[in-house]
């Protein structure tokens, strides 16, 4: 290691000692000089060398001992597990563990409970006719949603297994269906469909008092939210509206607000006839999943709600497999997706439809031939990878009908699945 005090002494000796030269051999003084020059100069490299060897040791050490994030790699191992009931549809984090709701036979509202994705216990509501079709903690520890006698419906819970009924209210939940809730606004934000049809929004600051909105027919006429997260400029609902002058074509569309009361709705792709089901935020913003009217899957980013673009339509990620064995025509639809630190997951599936040839529906007739789960994985929500070939997601046996991905979530550092697989299912991935 160089001693810059030793350096610097060295130095003051020579200057002192061509100080004290006398002044009438200039040869002398200049070889002096020249001395001094070439010491300099020296001196000068150590010390830019010793400044530049610094700084790359300190950003190599900063690389080193800053955590980067998890790279979203797809986890090809997967544990499935078989639930009792009818159909899984959404899944989040909460009471003690995991809380995920969906429906038993005969339209029984139904809520499953884990603790580590492997072990679940349904819980059975009251209610036949009745649906729950998403799940977020919030309000008195978490509310569920869906629609009870043709009108939306609300529950709430403190730990995930004991469950309370909002009393029905005509003049709030009368004549529609709620599709989600998130977070946000003055608490709780929940959306839906009204029989009109109209999108409609629901506010709440406890889980426990709601409110509708009025139903502006020039921000939610014509149309149904399906999706809503907390992000832009504060929360972003998406779904599909009907196209002007062609109120039968479906039109990807997103409606953005500061406080979950007043909202503006925002075309997502006009060219584009495609239904939007879900929006997360992530490492690369918002993206939204759902699929399109040629039977393709189908997403869209933006960095604030406002401004859309389309993924790359790549056949290999977003159409059929030439591995299923689903039959011709299909849809493979995106139906959930989740965001995060790791990239994007989608969740979805491949079903025969034949109600897509020729035809244009916000919800195509695909009867009840056979079908597959899906998952997808991105790194920035624009280019995606469709799992291949996970024994997990495959029929079971000598049932192929009834796979599918419906939602999912995260469990510590495993991904976890719900939906149906010749019943209700979950999968459970390795650890990334």
């Amino acid at each position: 290691m160089i001693d810059e005090q030793a350096v610097r002494e060295s130095l003051h000796r020579r200057a002192d000692s061509i100080h004290a030269l006398p002044a009438d051999p200039p040869r002398a003084v200049r070889r002096a000089r020249r001395r001094l020059a070439l010491t300099l100069g020296v001196a000068l490299v150590v010390v830019v060398a010793l400044v530049i060897g610094s700084i790359v040791g300190i950003r190599s050490l900063t690389e080193v001992s800053l955590p980067r994030p998890a790279a979203p790699g797809l986890p090809m191992t997967w544990t499935h597990i078989s639930l009792t009931g009818v159909e899984v549809d959404a899944v989040t984090p909460g009471g003690p563990g995991l809380v995920a709701v969906g429906t038993d036979s005969p339209g029984i509202p139904t809520v499953w409970t884990s603790a580590d994705g492997l072990t679940w216990n349904p819980v059975h509501q009251e209610g036949p006719g009745d649906y729950m079709r998403d799940v977020t903690a919030g309000g008195p520890g978490l509310v569920a949603v869906g629609e009870a006698n043709l009108a939306g419906a609300v529950w709430t819970s403190s730990d995930g297994i004991t469950w309370t009924m909002l009393p029905p209210d005509p003049a709030v939940f009368g004549q529609a269906r709620i599709l989600a809730v998130a977070r946000g606004g003055p608490g709780l934000v929940a959306v839906g469909e009204s029989s009109s049809p109209n999108a409609v929004v629901w506010i709440s600051s406890d889980g426990l008092t709601w409110s509708r909105l009025p139903e502006d027919p020039t921000v939610f006429g014509n149309a149904s939210m399906r999706g809503v997260v907390r992000g832009g400029p504060g929360l972003v609902a998406v779904g599909t509206a009907g196209a002007p002058g062609s109120p039968d074509i479906p039109v990807p569309t997103a409606w953005t607000s500061r406080d979950g009361m007043t909202w503006r709705r925002v075309a997502v792709d006009p060219s584009a006839e495609a239904v939007l089901n879900d929006v997360t935020t992530g490492r690369n913003g918002l993206v939204a999943v759902g699929w399109r009217q040629d039977g393709t899957a189908a997403a869209w980013t933006s960095r604030d709600g406002l401004h859309w673009s389309a993924a790359p339509a790549d056949p290999a990620a977003f159409g059929p497999s030439s591995l299923s064995t689903v039959q011709r025509p299909t849809l493979v639809e995106m139906a959930d997706v989740i965001g995060g630190a790791f990239g994007y997951v989608a969740v979805g599936f491949e079903t025969y439809c034949p109600g897509l040839s020729g035809t244009h529906r916000w919800v195509p007739e695909c009867g009840r031939g056979a079908s597959e789960a899906v998952v997808w994985t991105s790194h920035d929500g624009e280019a995606w990878t469709r799992a291949r070939s996970v024994t997990a997601f495959e029929p079971i046996g000598e049932c192929v009908a009834g796979g599918s991905g419906r939602g999912v979530t995260m469990l510590g550092r495993q991904f976890v699945v719900v939906g149906t697989q010749c019943g209700p299912a979950a999968w459970i991935s390795e650890q990334i």
